[in-house]
């Protein structure tokens, strides 16, 4: 009994930083999504009428951890607010943080709602075969 609510508490766990990740992977996202769409247009903008000779130095490989932080700094100093991140590259064991400061998270909430999701999961998944079955069963009043 005990070992159960020890591997409850710990897939709790495991989901609610899951959770908390991709909250925040789909925030900055959507945000980076946007900043690409904003830098065309300036661009764009910007280009002069006439034709210049372009000169192009041979930038030095940046790996991609290090292409993200700076890409969520960048986003992080356009936002208001205090943020924190930290990000772990569980393969590489790299990584980064911006504003590594201890602080208070926000909207604890959507960390619960995602658990509840996952823990009734089992039951929606049953609850779906079981309408299923029931669509092909003719006595059911579904098709056969």
């Amino acid at each position: 009994m005990e070992k159960e609510q020890r591997k409850r508490q710990r897939r709790r766990r495991l989901l609610a930083g899951g959770g908390l990740l991709l909250i925040m992977g789909a925030g900055i996202f959507a945000g980076w999504q946007n900043d690409k769409e904003e830098q065309k247009e300036a661009i764009t903008a910007a280009a002069p009428e006439t034709k210049t000779e372009e000169v192009t130095a041979t930038p030095e490989p940046v790996s991609a951890l290090e292409s993200l932080q700076t890409r969520m700094e960048e986003r992080v100093a356009k936002e208001s607010g205090t943020w924190s991140i930290y990000i772990k590259d569980l393969n590489t064991e790299d990584e980064i943080s911006i504003n590594p400061e201890q602080m208070y998270a926000a909207s604890l909430i959507k960390l619960f709602v995602m658990e509840s999701s996952y823990e009734n999961r089992e039951l929606l998944e049953e609850n779906s075969r079981k309408t299923a079955q029931n669509k092909r069963n003719p006595e059911n009043g579904g098709s056969s």
